[in-house]
């Protein structure tokens, strides 16, 4: 199984807590709280090398027996969501065609799914 925190603007969580912080529109407690998350995010987990996602369509999903990467979300979430920002997990045991892995996540392509009309 893989997790991913997604916001309603389909962009990752990371994404829209470093967009919040730049508002600039955080109280000093919640600033700084977010911006200790995201610093120890910074040293913890391994950035994905640019050319995995290179299609611009690649996501990262984080696996589900990531416990600290997963657990630590958790109040980022709260703070995003306290401002707004809704934040949902996907889950799904198979987030497309994996361009990239280690061993808290993984950068995948989603696989389009294609119909037929009858």
């Amino acid at each position: 199984m893989f997790l991913r925190f997604d916001t309603a603007r389909s962009v990752g969580i990371f994404h829209a807590a470093y967009d919040l912080l730049k508002l600039g529109a955080l109280h000093e407690d919640e600033r700084d709280a977010l911006r200790e998350y995201l610093d120890w995010y910074e040293v913890e987990l391994p950035v994905p090398p640019w050319d995995s996602f290179r299609s611009g369509q690649a996501v990262c999903w984080f696996r589900e027996d990531a416990g600290r990467m997963i657990q630590n979300l958790w109040p980022v979430a709260a703070v995003l969501r306290e401002h707004g920002v809704p934040v949902r997990v996907k889950r799904t045991w198979k987030p497309g065609r994996v361009r990239y892995s280690d061993r808290w996540q993984v950068v995948a392509l989603p696989v389009m799914k294609t119909g037929r009309r009858s």
